[in-house]
C-alpha cells in the first residue's frame, strides 16, 4: 500500500508538471491570437472585438487582456475593467507580447 501512494503522489506530481509546461505554451498561443485580432482591426476595433468575445483568447485558466501603455485596460473579459487602471496588478501577467500602441497579455481568468 505503501508502495502505491508514492507512484499516485509521482503520478499527480508528472500530470502537474505537463499542466505547468502546457500553460506557458497556451499563454503564447491566446496572445498571438489577439494580437492577430489587433493588428487586422486596429487597435480600438481590435479591442472592442476581443470584448465582446471575438477570436480564440480563452484557454483554460487564462484569457487575454489588452492594456494601454499608461496601464489602463481596452479590452478585459470583464468588462467592467475597461477603462480601469490596472497598472499595479501587471506584475502577475503571464505573457504579454508589447505592440506600438497597446500591450498584449494573457491573465489569469480568476484576475
Amino acid at each position: 500500500m505503501r508502495t502505491l501512494s508514492v507512484v499516485t503522489v509521482a503520478l499527480c506530481m508528472s500530470f502537474t508538471g505537463a499542466a505547468m509546461a502546457g500553460s506557458d505554451t497556451d499563454a503564447r498561443e491566446i496572445v498571438k491570437n489577439a494580437v492577430a485580432v489587433i493588428k487586422q482591426y486596429g487597435t480600438a476595433d481590435g479591442a472592442n472585438l476581443l470584448n465582446d468575445g471575438y477570436g480564440d483568447v480563452h484557454r483554460h485558466d487564462m484569457t487575454v487582456a489588452v492594456y494601454k501603455k499608461n496601464g489602463v485596460v481596452l479590452a478585459h473579459p470583464r468588462k467592467g475593467l475597461v477603462g480601469r487602471d490596472l497598472s499595479d496588478n501587471r506584475g502577475d501577467d503571464i505573457h504579454c507580447e508589447r505592440l506600438a500602441e497597446v500591450d498584449v497579455c494573457a491573465i489569469s481568468a480568476k484576475r
